[in-house]
């Protein structure tokens, strides 16, 4: 397909370096640029030729300064005038620049006698579109840089192929600069002289490849390194091979590795994410060996604590500091890459010749301690620019005074704006009589805050208050609804007056106010009619039409809004009743968001969660305690939920609810006992719940207990009937499949799609967990091989039923990322038992980001499978992790593990060979251990120490030294997966009824009111892999016999 055409229309003499700018951003987007420079001579009118070329072109640029420009003899237009008439006329897409008024020209280049009718022209150019205003050729650079790539990304969202660009279209081939996102330069950018020079002297000097550059949001970061970029970078041809400018805001690391291949290799292949790994390493290949600049701006969005949906919530402290200085595992874990290979290649980007620039709010954890990376912190203004940016504020002084006064606030951009604000409103423009008169506090710098908020006027005081309730950005008609009695034009004058003060932003081309998070904050906290503004609040988000249809968590803002001002106005019932209507399903089981459903949650709890709720009704504060414990569970806080679990069964089991007591007890059993070794407490929950719902014919909980307890069943080998076991708590005949069985009867019956879906993925661990007991016990493949085949497409069952639930009613992704993990697991234990499907129709779907289009589909090849593995695995660490799922992320790095050891097998590696690759798998065990023992998973901390020492002994079968992963031998490493494989339950773990008689006829409860047994604890723990653990053991005592008789 051709390239757009570009037409660019302006005087030229004047301006003919700002159109080189215009022509140059043209072809960075490789649009074909139609300007005079390139017309030549030619025998038509000057009208004509451009007449022509408009007529063709597919955008118009004009660019206007100070000079009407050439009227043709017996006309009364200028030519410039009639181009951009033309293009308006055609309906060609307008983008039009004038000069900012007040700056610097040259006399030479302002027409004075034609200045009326040059006012007149670019008054109706004003009126018809939206202009933007340019100063510099670098600050032009950046405005028609950011408005073409945002015309272009709209034309090619539109569907319209006639016009569209293509993804080939809108990326350059190295070495043109490829600028995948433009920045839009906020109009008083201000110095970071130094800064720039920091940045180039790392450029053309450093050894490091990697400078990381963080700071808390609203400092400059992309101001900054986008002003460099185009003065220091672009301006000055530095010697590259390519420029890549990428933002993380709303761009996956996928789609970022995507552009980057096509952009390196010039192949329009697609990035096949199965493979992602194979891509990334050729990807590395190219640019560790040639000079190209990557900037990779808002890194943090690519990290866990600024991930996904959860992202435009984020209120960060009012501190200069570094986020990143905190300690702890979970500061860390915010800042984990989102995507399981992101980190690794980040680590390679960190050698060879290449050059990266990453701005971020957050460290990335995977960069700590790695050579090659510079961490640079941006904390404030340097003193030379705190100087100019007082002095562009009016004030006067010397530069020592202006730097001392500078240096009380720490240089904060934000506290000088304040600071200036004050002391023009308060007369004193000198700052040595600022100091004098102690308007400049330097024992309590933050005070600059009350002094600045102190000078408003009541009503500028009443306004910045009251709109501080909004807690992100907001439209002047969200305003208008909190002061329905003030005029609109005088309500428009003060928010106008509070963004020039610095109170405010005003994001002009979305139309949208905000604040700083330290303003927000502060502000809140003076309003004194906060019940009313938030009942105002509630009326006018109460107003704003439902969607159609929830896709993504914008669709809920509103009612995310209407909520956060129900709970400010005291409205705690009310609140209550709109999350259970509006935003439950929603949150919890479509958009997955379990922090965003803690903080909802919380906000019910004013007193603390030592004390209930602040909710008139028990069986709504029940629910509200049964549902903030199913989010802590799930994100990673089960020991933390199971006693809110249990206080929500109270008011339930004191009005007698036996269908609220059946939910609590099935809910503290599967969400969270399970996991942390509890399983004689599960099993007794689980019972004592079937049993209320039959007695209550309530059959569709009655499934969900079936179907958890056949997985506690599945973790105790209890498959079909085990004689030998004989310290189990019963000795009844249920086995895993009975119950799943019974479970998917009564759901099928009633048509629950989505307990099918998890009932299949019960049944796929429960074949794996055979599988994998099955070989080291019997030492063959043909059965394991089988089993892995049938896990395999029990999965795949799993992941239909998901699909046909997200299609009739709604994507629930903890199933997905379950049905994908296990696709995984099966799909290694095939390859590891050289076993392939018996009928290989198996199609594996992918999906875009809220499950509305399928873009990738996978059929299953045996030479495939590790890639399949892969894509699989892949897609479900990045999707639980985006919505922080914690309680399958040590399973999923656990299965990480796996792959890379099996890769590393299948190359046929052997020692030195095979050192990087067991590197890499300790990685990601260590990581999965970190995450399992912080959440107190006793279950796959059993299964890591397993993998652990399975690892260890094939090293040593090849006669190299005993290889310690952890830092623990393989004996320690079966021993610790011993400890962790004990039921730990104990009688204080169950529900204490004030009925005596509640837990009659439940064998777990009776066993454990008079204590376990070691015995007892083995077998009705997680029994197979206690078993497995002993197999190791007794293949580590034959090693070492066959060793003595060498």
């Amino acid at each position: 397909m051709p390239a757009l055409k570009v037409f660019i229309s302006s005087t030229y003499l004047d301006l003919k370096d700002y159109r080189q700018v215009a022509i140059e951003v043209a072809n960075r987007y490789t649009c074909a640029p139609l300007a005079m420079e390139f017309f030549m001579a030619q025998p038509e009118e000057p009208t004509k030729v451009c007449d022509k070329e408009i007529r063709q072109c597919d955008i118009f640029i004009g660019i206007y300064a100070h000079r009407y420009g050439f009227v043709p003899e017996g006309q009364k237009k200028s030519i410039t005038q009639q181009e951009y008439e033309l293009a308006k006329a055609l309906g060609k897409d307008c983008l039009c620049f004038i000069v900012q008024k007040g700056f610097p020209w040259s006399p030479d280049f302002i027409e004075f006698d034609r200045h009326k009718v040059l006012k007149d022209f670019l008054a109706t150019v004003q009126k018809e579109m939206t202009v933007a205003y340019f100063t510099t050729t670098a600050d032009f650079d950046g405005k028609v840089s950011a408005s073409l790539g945002k015309l272009l990304l709209e034309k090619s969202s539109t569907g319209n192929q006639q016009q569209a660009s293509s993804n080939k279209l809108l990326i350059p081939l190295a070495p043109t600069p490829f600028i995948a996102h433009p920045y839009p330069l906020p109009p008083h950018f201000t110095g970071r002289e130094a800064e720039k020079a920091l940045l180039s002297n790392w450029l053309h000097n450093a050894p490091e490849p990697m400078l990381v550059l963080e700071a808390i949001g609203g400092m400059g970061k992309t101001a900054l390194s986008w002003v460099w970029l185009q003065q220091e970078v672009l301006a000055k041809n530095a010697e590259l091979d390519g420029v890549l400018w990428w933002s993380f805001y709303d761009e996956p690391f996928e789609a970022f590795a995507q552009s980057l291949f096509f952009y390196l290799t010039s192949k329009e292949v697609r990035v096949e994410r199965g493979a992602l790994s194979d891509r990334l390493s050729l990807l590395h290949s190219i640019l560790y060996n040639n000079r190209f600049l990557l900037i990779l701006d808002g890194f943090e969005r690519a990290l866990r604590g600024y991930s996904g949906m959860r992202a435009m919530y984020i209120q960060e402290p009012p501190s200069t500091s570094s986020p990143s200085t905190s300690s702890g595992d979970g500061e860390r874990r915010l800042r984990e890459p989102v995507h399981p290979q992101a980190g690794q290649f980040l680590k390679r980007l960190a050698t060879g010749k290449c050059k990266t620039l990453l701005t971020t709010r957050l460290f990335p954890a995977a960069l700590e301690e790695v050579a090659g990376v510079r961490h640079q912190r941006l904390a404030g203004l340097s003193p030379s620019d705190s100087v100019r940016l007082f002095r562009s504020e009016g004030l006067i002084g010397s530069r020592a005074e202006m730097e001392r006064a500078a240096g009380v606030y720490g240089n904060h951009p934000l506290m000088l704006k304040l600071l200036s604000t004050a002391l023009r409103r308060k007369r004193a423009k000198d700052i040595a009589a600022a100091f004098k008169l102690n308007l400049i506090d330097q024992a309590e710098p933050q005070k600059i805050l009350a002094t600045s908020f102190n000078l408003l006027s009541k009503d500028e005081q009443q306004v910045a208050t009251t709109v501080a309730v909004f807690r992100s950005s907001f439209g002047f008609e969200a305003v208008q609804a909190l002061f329905s009695d003030m005029p609109s034009d005088r309500l428009w004058e003060f928010l106008q007056g509070l963004q020039q003060l610095g109170f405010l932003f005003y994001d002009e081309s979305q139309q949208q106010f905000d604040f700083h998070p330290i303003l927000r904050s502060f502000l809140y906290d003076q309003l004194t009619t906060r019940n009313e503004a938030h009942q105002r609040a509630v009326v006018y988000f109460q107003a704003l039409p439902a969607p159609e249809k929830v896709v993504t968590l914008a669709d809920l803002a509103p009612v995310i809004e209407r909520y956060h001002h129900l709970i400010g106005a005291d409205k705690f019932d009310e609140a209550c009743d709109l999350y259970y209507d509006r935003l439950y399903a929603p949150v919890y089981f479509q958009l997955a968001n379990y922090n965003l459903e803690i903080e909802l949650l919380r906000a019910l709890f004013p007193e603390g969660e030592d004390h209930p709720p602040r909710l008139q009704e028990e069986a709504a504060q029940a629910w509200t305690l049964n549902s903030l414990a199913n989010s802590y569970a799930l994100s990673g806080q089960p020991a933390q939920a199971v006693p809110v679990f249990l206080r929500s069964i109270f008011p339930d089991d004191e009005k007698n609810d036996k269908k609220g007591v059946a939910i609590s007890l099935g809910n503290v059993a599967n969400m969270a006992q399970i996991y942390i070794g509890q399983l004689s407490a599960s099993a007794g929950h689980l019972r004592k719940s079937i049993t209320l719902c039959q007695e209550i014919k309530e059959e569709f909980y009655e499934a969900i207990g079936h179907q958890e307890w056949g997985q506690v069943l599945a973790y105790k080998g209890r498959w079909q009937f085990r004689p030998q076991a004989k310290h189990t708590a019963t000795n009844e005949s249920s086995t895993a499949e009975s119950e799943l069985t019974r479970a998917f009867k009564l759901n099928e019956k009633e048509n629950h799609i989505q307990c099918l879906s998890v009932i299949s993925v019960h049944r796929a661990l429960a074949l794996l967990l055979q599988a994998r007991l099955s070989f080291l016990q019997h030492g063959t493949k043909e059965n394991t091989g089988q089993l892995a085949v049938q896990a395999l497409q029990q999965a795949g069952e799993a992941l239909a039923y998901a699909e046909k639930d997200a299609e009739t009613d709604y994507p629930t992704p903890r199933d997905f990322v379950r049905a994908y993990w296990l696709l995984g697991e099966a799909l290694l234990q095939c390859v590891a038992a050289n076993a392939s499907p018996q009928k290989p129709k198996l199609e594996i779907h992918f999906y875009d980001e809220p499950f509305q289009q399928i873009t990738e589909t996978r059929r299953l090849q045996k030479d495939h499978a590790l890639h399949a593995a892969e894509r699989c695995l892949s897609e479900a660490l990045r999707r639980c992790r985006s919505v922080n799922l914690v309680e399958m992320e040590p399973n999923l790095l656990l299965a990480w593990a796996r792959l890379e050891r099996q890769k590393a097998k299948g190359k046929g590696q052997k020692a030195s060979g095979e050192e990087k690759e067991l590197n890499q798998v300790e990685e990601y065990v260590k990581e999965a251990w970190e995450v399992a023992e912080r959440a107190g998973y006793r279950l796959v901390l059993a299964d890591i120490h397993l993998f652990c020492a399975d690892v260890g002994l094939e090293v040593g079968a090849d006669g190299r030294p005993p290889l310690q992963i952890l830092g623990l031998s393989i004996a320690q490493h079966l021993q610790k997966a011993k400890e962790y494989a004990l039921d730990v339950s104990e009688y204080s773990h169950l529900y204490r009824s004030q009925d005596p008689h509640f837990y009659n006829g439940i064998p777990e409860a009776a066993m454990l009111k008079r204590g376990m047994t070691q015995q007892e604890r083995i077998d009705n723990g997680y029994w197979v892999a206690y078993q497995i653990a002993e197999a190791l053991e007794e293949r580590v005592k034959s090693n070492l016999r066959t060793k003595k008789l060498d």
